[in-house]
């Protein structure tokens, strides 16, 4: 994987939801991830769903009408032992040691499969791992709804058909890798210079709000929308060749 830093830490600095998904508004949840799917699938519910990197449940529990009940997976036991506390969907869980490698502990096969905000975080020939081990647990009529940056499409196009693309303005580990360094940086400057820790704590607290919130790549989620500005990152529904 990416050399990220363990994205548990973050969960463990900041805030059970370093992501703020469960802070914005529905509407704007409903914009960047649902409606759209909404519109393409309609009313149907899949019997065999699963969520290859869940989180904390948040963007699972959002996409609840398109199954009965759904599978949950994170690399992280600490995401696991969240999801755990949620009470609004029917689930069963499996730990993953880590993606992209999956068939070894997913034995059945799968109609609806989620693997949102998952491949940013992969290398390109992780990619190609991915495509071969979800299409281990795919059949012919199995939907996967996947986000990635638009680079990342012609390698998916290897090994799916593309049925639908839906914008999006918003990719919410840039934003918060961004004030998560920010707010390092501060730090370290505050130590070299020999600062006083209150001169400091109004910039951390305005760092700390603002990367739990996200609330700026919404903002920018908004404005990119309205004046028509391509965006960076896709959201696909894919199908096996």
């Amino acid at each position: 994987m990416k050399k990220f830093e363990p994205f548990n830490v973050k969960y463990t600095m900041f805030s059970e939801d370093p992501w703020g998904m469960s802070r914005i508004s529905q509407k704007i949840r409903n914009e960047n991830y649902k409606s759209d799917l909404a519109n393409f699938i309609g009313c149907k519910k899949f019997d065999q769903a699963i969520d290859l990197a869940c989180g904390d449940g948040t963007l699972t529990c959002l996409l609840h009408n398109f199954f009965s009940r759904i599978d949950l997976c994170d690399a992280y036991y600490e995401m696991l032992c969240k999801v755990k506390k949620r009470k609004d969907i029917k689930y069963d869980l499996v730990v993953l040691n880590k993606l992209p490698f999956i068939s070894k502990k997913l034995k059945k096969k799968y109609d609806f499969i989620i693997a949102i905000e998952v491949l940013m975080y992969l290398e390109e020939e992780e990619i190609l791992i991915f495509i071969n081990e979800v299409q281990s647990i795919m059949n012919k009529n199995t939907l996967l709804i996947v986000t990635a940056p638009k680079e990342y499409i012609k390698l998916l196009e290897k090994g799916f058909c593309i049925l639908a693309t839906f914008d999006r303005f918003i990719e919410p580990f840039r934003i918060t890798d961004f004030f998560y360094k920010t707010e390092k940086l501060l730090i370290k400057i505050q130590k070299k210079w020999h600062l006083s820790k209150s001169l400091l704590k109004p910039f951390l607290i305005i760092c700390r709000k603002i990367y739990c919130s996200a609330s700026i790549g919404y903002f920018l989620f908004n404005i990119g929308k309205k004046m028509g500005i391509k965006a960076k990152s896709k959201m696909l529904v894919l199908r096996l060749r």
